[in-house]
């Protein structure tokens, strides 16, 4: 059973703020290699600016940024209701300023001097550990030319709408959360029915077949 998003993936957006010409042109080149839109900032005054008009994925900075640290940058995130997750780059390995960073609400912290390559690992899986717990949030979701709100229980499209079982529901948002991807028959019935036995998978076949419809 599988479900492709027909919308076109868009790159993530990483804002690369390092005061170092040197080090900042070389992650930037790297991760922009790499699949990534950058941008880039000097100092915390730049910063600001780009994420002020800007929509950032994560912004990886200094810790010790000119006009702005880590800790001041995530305060100032929290205190304007940005979500953006933030990875420290740092060359204090002191345990203290490590725990004050994390606490301040970095998601990840790396100490210099690093791998580009290990970096640009830790930003992916940082970044899919991100997708994955807010595609969990999700409740509402573009399906081909139809809308769907798994809270209202409707698919609509073209000002038709229909309104799902509770069952039904519990599918579709199922396969809404897994866009892009195979979710087995066995998977389906264990985390919905429970159970795997004939009578659970002919119940599946009839709301497959009902969605389909």
């Amino acid at each position: 059973m599988n479900m492709s998003d027909s919308k076109q993936i868009k790159p993530q957006h990483i804002l690369v703020a390092q005061a170092d010409d040197t080090l900042r042109v070389l992650i930037a080149e790297y991760l922009g290699e790499h699949g990534f839109c950058i941008h880039q900032a000097q100092d915390g005054k730049q910063l600001m600016q780009v994420i002020g008009t800007t929509a950032i994925d994560l912004i990886l900075t200094d810790s010790n940024l000119p006009f702005l640290s880590a800790v001041q940058l995530l305060d100032t995130l929290k205190a304007l209701g940005y979500h953006t997750p933030v990875f420290v780059l740092s060359s204090n390995n002191s345990k203290e300023e490590i725990i004050k960073t994390y606490k301040a609400g970095a998601d990840d912290y790396i100490l210099k001097p690093f791998s580009i390559d290990i970096l640009t690992y830790r930003i992916r899986a940082l970044l899919h550990r991100l997708e994955l717990h807010n595609t969990s949030l999700m409740t509402e979701f573009e399906l081909a030319d139809c809308q769907y709100n798994s809270n209202r229980l409707t698919i609509s499209s073209a000002g038709y709408s229909v309104t799902l079982t509770p069952r039904e529901n519990e599918i579709m948002l199922m396969l809404a959360r897994n866009l892009g991807n195979i979710v087995d028959r066995q998977q389906i019935l264990l985390s919905i029915w429970r159970s795997s036995d004939i009578f659970a998978s002919k119940s599946l076949n009839v709301y497959m077949t009902n969605l389909r419809h």
